[in-house]
């Protein structure tokens, strides 16, 4: 229905640290005190696939999402203008960065890191194709402290300036649009 999201579970375990959170509640030293109101993400090591989400969802999961670090990717993506950090978001998890770092590692075969800077890298090619606006701007909105520092990063992973991946692809698109 509107209001559900099917999903096919691959795992369903609890680790010790979610069955002590379990069976301490707020006197757990990583859960919060109202966690009766703001409850912690327990059994993180439960994952699957997202196979249909309902309307009501539809804007924050969609089919194929891997949820058992979907709250960090949603973190992420929702945060690339900030700065981000692997700790800073097994912070917001109330999970040890190791595992966070383990589960990405498994799960994506590469780092929070890597996923972050893939996902920076990502909406400032989505910005580049689809806008006008100027490098330092994009660099901010993507996260990068320095337009330099984008622009050196840009380069580094595609070979082309912003200006020339700008340039190039959307005179694909022109050629698409004309023929």
């Amino acid at each position: 229905s509107d209001d559900e999201v099917l999903a096919s579970v691959i795992c369903d375990s609890i680790c010790m640290s979610s069955y002590k959170a379990a069976e301490q509640g707020g006197d757990h030293k990583r859960v919060p005190n109202d966690c009766d109101v703001n409850p912690t993400i327990v059994g993180h090591e439960f994952c699957g696939v997202i196979e249909k989400v309902g309307a009501k969802w539809a804007d924050k999961f969609k089919a194929g999402d891997k949820f058992v670090i979907q709250p960090a990717i949603n973190y992420i993506t929702r945060n690339l203008s900030r700065p981000l950090g692997a700790a800073q978001i097994a912070a917001m998890l109330k999970v040890p960065r190791i595992r966070l770092d383990r589960l990405f590692a498994s799960r994506l075969g590469h780092s929070v890191g890597n996923e972050i800077a893939r996902r920076r890298l990502a909406q400032a090619k989505k910005l580049l194709e689809h806008s006008d606006l100027p490098l330092s701007t994009i660099a901010a909105e993507c996260g990068y402290c320095h337009a330099s520092f984008f622009i050196r990063t840009f380069k580094k992973s595609t070979g082309l300036t912003p200006h020339s991946w700008r340039r190039r692809n959307r005179q694909a698109l022109t050629e698409l649009n004309v023929t």
